[in-house]
């Protein structure tokens, strides 16, 4: 299976960069979300396409 899709895990550990990137959604400046393999990059986009 892709991993686009799969779905999400629920529920989902709460990290304190939601908050960080849900205040800056309303921004119009580029956010680069940057990390090592497999640290749950695509998760966190999934997430705030989801929530938004």
């Amino acid at each position: 299976m892709e991993q686009a899709q799969e779905a999400l895990p629920v529920p989902l550990v709460p990290r304190s960069s939601y908050a960080e990137l849900d205040s800056s959604m309303d921004n119009k400046q580029v956010i680069i979300i940057s990390g090592i393999r497999r640290c749950g990059k695509s998760t966190l986009m999934q997430f705030m396409r989801r929530e938004s």
